[in-house]
């Protein structure tokens, strides 16, 4: 899901700036986050989460070693009017008609730097402490 995050956001910003280029893409996301005062968006970051993510550029076979903090995809999210990633993700769930979810692959993300850690998978979120 983070992948179609940051792809809504590259065709939204190149749409909006007429300009393609991942550094543009990224520096324009880069000052909406500082402006709302996200850390963790320079451009150069933002640049690799583009170039991962869309491009496919760093990992063979589309694995997606890479993981924005959540504080980053919910500023992210924010840019495409969203609440926060969690309103992306429920927004952008495809169920069909046997009310399963489609399309929302694993998310890890350590807590607060505790040992608790909350998984989001095809089924439902799993808080393991």
């Amino acid at each position: 899901m983070i992948e179609e995050l940051f792809k809504q956001i590259y065709d939204k910003i190149k749409l909006e700036t007429g300009n393609d280029s991942v550094n543009n893409v990224a520096k324009h996301l880069g000052d909406f986050l500082m402006s709302k005062e996200i850390s963790g968006g320079s451009d150069r970051n933002l640049s690799r989460y583009f170039d991962e993510y869309i491009f496919s550029k760093y990992v063979p076979d589309h694995q997606k070693p890479i993981n924005p903090k959540i504080e980053l995809l919910d500023g992210a999210s924010q840019y495409l009017d969203y609440n926060n990633y969690e309103h992306f993700v429920r927004e952008n769930t495809i169920v069909t008609e046997d009310n399963s979810n489609k399309n929302l692959g694993t998310r890890v993300i350590n807590q607060n730097g505790d040992k608790s850690i909350y998984l989001e998978n095809n089924s439902a979120s799993i808080n393991i402490s």
